[in-house]
Formats: C-alpha cells, sequence, structure tokens
C-alpha cells in the first residue's frame, strides 16, 4: 500500500475495512504524536453521522476495496470534505482501470496490462490516478510503428 504522511492536521481519521492491514500507516501516525481515529467503516448512514461531527482540519486516509472507495468518496464529498481533505491509500493487488477507448470503469487484478470488460482491447495501465473517474488510465498501444 502506498501513501504520505500529511503533518499539521487537527485530527486523522483511518476508515477501514477488516481486510486491510493499517498498522504501518497506524504506527506512522503514532510516530508524529497525532490524534487519530480507526472506524471500520460499516453501513453509510451510521459513518455520515460519525464523519458530521467531525471539525475542519480533520484528514481523512480511506484504505477500502475499489467499490467501497468510491461510495465512502461520494459520501465525504456530499459531507463537505474535499479532495485536500483526504487520501486514499490504493491497495497494490486491485485496480479500477479507466478504458480510453470505451470509457468504462471496471475492476481487475491483472497488472501492467488488463483486457476491458466492455470492449476487449488489451490495454496498458498507466500510474495516471483519475480523480474524477476515480481510476487509472488504461490505454491502448497500437501495433506497428510508433508516430
Amino acid at each position: 500500500m502506498s501513501w504520505h504522511i500529511v503533518r499539521g492536521k487537527q485530527k486523522y481519521i483511518i476508515l477501514y475495512e477488516d481486510y486491510v492491514d493499517i498498522t504501518k500507516l497506524v504506527r506512522e501516525l503514532c510516530f508524529h504524536r497525532s490524534l487519530l481515529s480507526l472506524i471500520n467503516v460499516g453501513e453509510p448512514d451510521q459513518l455520515a453521522s460519525i464523519l458530521n461531527k467531525e471539525l475542519m482540519g480533520t484528514y481523512i486516509y480511506l484504505s477500502l476495496k475499489v467499490k467501497k472507495t468510491r461510495e465512502v468518496l461520494s459520501l465525504l464529498y456530499d459531507l463537505g470534505f474535499s479532495p485536500l481533505d483526504l487520501q486514499v491509500v490504493k491497495e497494490e493487488s486491485e485496480r479500477a482501470i479507466f478504458c480510453a477507448h470505451c470509457h468504462t470503469v471496471f475492476i481487475t487484478d491483472d497488472h501492467p496490462h488488463a483486457v476491458c470488460e466492455k470492449c476487449n482491447i488489451t490495454l496498458s495501465v498507466t500510474n495516471h490516478w483519475s480523480t474524477f473517474h476515480h481510476a487509472f488510465l488504461g490505454s491502448f498501444e497500437f501495433e506497428g510503428d510508433s508516430l
């Protein structure tokens, strides 16, 4: 998993699911003597009532599966959090891919190439993360000479 520590925030929250190992992130935040809350994400209604009470200056780390991440990001934006208030801790084995050919977003474990579920084109998966689509860009490669 990859993340970076954002210093100087009033409080840090890690939203996680049971399967995720967040011990390194917790250790790093505790090393900096940060105020920290761990929230195991359950029902969105419960999560909304908890996060609605948080004050400005709260920074959120999301360590969730791809489908759940989309749902929780939508909730966070509805509650007034901005992309500057949070960070998605991406699990390396599972990725959401945005197909540059048919504009479909699908989830795969294949790296660095994936086959689009809709148009069946083999895509080269880049490290470009789209904050709009919440997915990595999958671009198709042309065979033959490059331009």
